[in-house]
Parts: structure tokens; sequence; C-alpha cells
């Protein structure tokens, strides 16, 4: 039942919707790499930094989600997405979210401006081909 997703793939005849985004990928690999790497970096750092600044949390929930630094990794990937699962942070901790959540726009917004740029480089020459 699984391989009957590859169905899809048969539009590809028709839409060339897969090419397309191929081809955006193709161009723009090395900005949408950095912006991974940069991504990743925000992330340890972040994670790391809210683990310094939430262990010692007076709230208990608080403190056992960042007990460590791979657990302080996982909320941190929640806030970095946008989530926010938890709100008993202490200042530094608000503040650190709050850069954080700054940081993640532009993470997230290079990567859709890019891609967005892309297709519309892609549409342009394909009617200009036709």
């Amino acid at each position: 039942k699984g391989l009957r997703l590859l169905r899809i793939l048969r539009f590809e005849r028709y839409t060339h919707a897969f090419t397309s985004f191929d081809d955006v990928l193709a161009r723009n690999k090395d900005v949408l790499a950095v912006t991974a790497f940069t991504a990743i970096l925000f992330w340890v750092f972040f994670g790391a930094f809210l683990y310094f600044t939430e262990r010692d949390n007076p709230d208990e929930e608080m403190a056992s989600n960042y007990n460590t630094v791979p657990n302080a990794m996982w909320i941190t990937l929640l806030n970095l997405a946008g989530e926010s699962p938890l709100s008993q942070y202490s200042m530094a901790g608000k503040v650190a979210t709050g850069v954080l959540g700054l940081f993640a726009t532009g993470v997230f917004g290079i990567p859709i401006g890019v891609l967005g740029a892309g297709f519309e480089e892609v549409v342009e020459q394909e009617n200009e081909d036709n």
C-alpha cells in the first residue's frame, strides 16, 4: 500500500513540478547549505545557553526540561521551530528565547525567499522557452 504513493510521480509527465523543484534546489544549494549550517549552529548555541540559564530554574518542570544539554537542545529545537511549549523562563531565559525567535525568523525566512525567487526564475525561463 505504501508504494501507491509512487503513483504521484506519474503526474511528472504533465506538470514538470518535480523537475522545476529539483532545478531550484540545484541552483540554490550553496545558499541552502549555508542556511542549514547556520541553523544548526544557532540550535547548538541556544541549546547550550538555555541549559546554563534554565537548569537552576525554581520551577521543577522547567529545570527538568533543561537538566542536560540534549534535553535543552530538544526544547530549543521546538522554540526554534516556533512552538514555545514552556513559559516559566527566568529573565535570562526570556531574553534568550526572544533573541532565538528573532534568529529563527531569519533562519526560516532566508530559504523561503531563496526558493520563491528560484521558482520565479524557473517559471520565467520556462515561459521564455515556450
